[in-house]
């Protein structure tokens, strides 16, 4: 929205001074765009693994139907190791044209108490709305 300003009178002491501002105008900010949605699917394949066994996780991101390159997506896990960074707990990547990346994962003990690992995906891209996703692999005595 634009405001005119056709004049504007000072005064200083007894003498006012006006002056005359014709056709210039002042821009008001524009309003913000809403964040757009974002949807993250998260999956891991196989879902159970053995110590020592690896797992692919695969993260597909869209907004609104589309497939969404350049967004970051943070990997995070309670343990265990990532394979693309070696860092036990969490992993950095960034989607590629078709809205994807992937990344491998084990639990590398050979002393374990038979359960589940909750994996966590987080995507973030300027101008959406940031995401959390989370898979859950059972870690057996043996792999099925």
């Amino acid at each position: 929205m634009w405001r005119e300003i056709r004049a504007v009178s000072l005064a200083i002491g007894i003498l006012a001074v006006s002056i005359l501002l014709s056709g210039m105008r002042l821009a008001q900010a524009a309003p913000r765009a809403r964040p757009q949605p974002l949807h993250v699917v998260l999956t891991a394949n196989p879902l159970s693994v053995a110590p020592r066994q690896k797992t692919t996780l695969e993260v597909k991101v869209t907004s609104n139907g589309v497939p969404l390159p350049g967004a970051e997506v943070r990997l995070q896990a309670g343990g265990g190791a990532f394979g693309s960074s070696g860092k036990l707990t969490s992993t950095v990547q960034t989607t590629g044209k078709t809205g994807s990346c992937s990344d491998s994962w084990s639990y590398p003990n050979q002393d374990f108490a038979p359960g589940g690992y909750g994996l966590q995906a987080t995507v973030a891209k300027k101008g959406y709305v940031e995401q959390t996703v989370e898979v859950v692999v059972k870690i057996v005595l043996k792999a099925k």
